[in-house]
């Protein structure tokens, strides 16, 4: 998290869509939104804590947040939409929108509503981060690794070169981690229903999903189930 913000305050926007993704409008309210004019006078009442952490969450959404940000706040407006699954903008965006509250003109700034979403994703996929790191720990455990190769292999996972996808505001690489890491050490363990509940899940967060419970089932299929 301290690379990327340092890279985006240091390297300038290397990602021209991000901003222009952000503020255009939804095709659909999902939510009723103030004017122009009401959306500039909330945004004067502002102190500059909020204007500094609005603009950080602002740098953090790049490449494929862009995306997962706009079906977050707007739905599925455009077919290559369809490439993000569903289940994770949706969840932080549901979150995001408990804890939103509305202005004096009754509707939801478009940035307040994007800062809240990207807010609950960077929490929500430290957490899962997290998650992903316990459930592989267990799977080595389940496996029959030993100590020192159990707590190697969760610090390879932890510092890997794509760590800093896992701790990106709304990537679904922690969440599908999680799920995935989990099914894995329930069918090491033989927990079936959580096995089958945690692809399920991992199916709902990225594509990759029911390619990755093919080879789950085929090794279940090897343990004589």
């Amino acid at each position: 998290l301290t690379l990327a913000l340092a890279a985006a305050y240091t390297l300038g926007t290397y990602d021209e869509s991000s901003y222009t993704q952000r503020v255009v409008p939804c095709l659909q309210r999902v939510l009723p939104s103030t004017t122009s004019n009401q959306q500039s006078s909330t945004r004067t009442q502002r102190t500059f804590v909020e204007i500094a952490v609005i603009d950080a969450l602002r740098r953090l959404v790049v490449w494929d947040s862009v995306h997962y940000l706009r079906v977050a706040r707007c739905g599925y407006e455009y077919e290559h939409q369809a490439a993000f699954m569903p289940l994770f903008p949706s969840t932080v965006a549901a979150v995001a929108r408990s804890v939103v509250t509305n202005d004096e003109s009754g509707g939801v700034d478009d940035e307040d509503d994007a800062a809240a979403i990207v807010l609950a994703g960077l929490v929500g996929n430290a957490a899962l981060f997290c998650l992903a790191a316990i459930s592989l720990l267990r799977l080595a455990r389940a496996v029959g690794l030993d100590d020192a190769q159990t707590h190697r292999a969760v610090l390879l996972f932890v510092v890997n070169p794509a760590s800093p996808f896992f701790t990106a505001p709304l990537y679904t690489e922690s969440a599908y981690a999680a799920a995935f890491f989990t099914a894995s050490a329930a069918v090491a363990e033989r927990r079936w229903l959580v096995a089958a509940t945690s692809l399920a899940l991992a199916s709902s967060v990225r594509a990759n999903g029911a390619a990755s419970g093919a080879l789950l089932v085929g090794v279940a299929y090897a343990l004589d189930v």
